[in-house]
């Protein structure tokens, strides 16, 4: 009689998640509907705003051109700078571990470096 209850309880739960797995699978198509959708108006979208978007409004101005080039002339000098810098601190980091490491090796061990059958008896 036991094993009875035991199948019932395993059909039961298998309807279950047959039920969620279905109702998932709904929602998961309702979204892509929606998606669908909403790719479609932005694609429409973009194909008005190209259409009505004139090549001197895209054109910067020379004032405008002189001020892009002064930023980008900034911009590389500050990356220049924090290149040199991460040079820097690569360099102290592998100084530093070096030193940490070597005053590892001077303490305590906790390992075998060899294994048993190369060692000398």
């Amino acid at each position: 009689m036991p094993e009875f209850w035991l199948i019932g309880v395993a059909v039961l739960v298998n309807l279950v998640l047959a039920v969620a797995g279905f109702y998932l699978a709904w929602r998961l198509w309702r979204w892509r509907q929606e998606l669908m959708a909403l790719t479609a108006l932005l694609e429409h979208w973009h194909g008005q705003l190209h259409q009505g978007v004139k090549a001197a409004f895209i054109e910067p101005s020379q004032g405008r051109l002189a001020y892009l080039k002064y930023t980008y002339g900034r911009l590389s000098q500050q990356l220049q700078m924090g290149a040199q810098v991460l040079t820097w601190v690569g360099l102290g980091w592998r100084l530093g571990w070096g030193w940490w490491g070597a005053n590892q090796a001077r303490g305590k061990v906790t390992y075998r470096r060899h294994h048993r059958r190369h060692e000398k008896r």
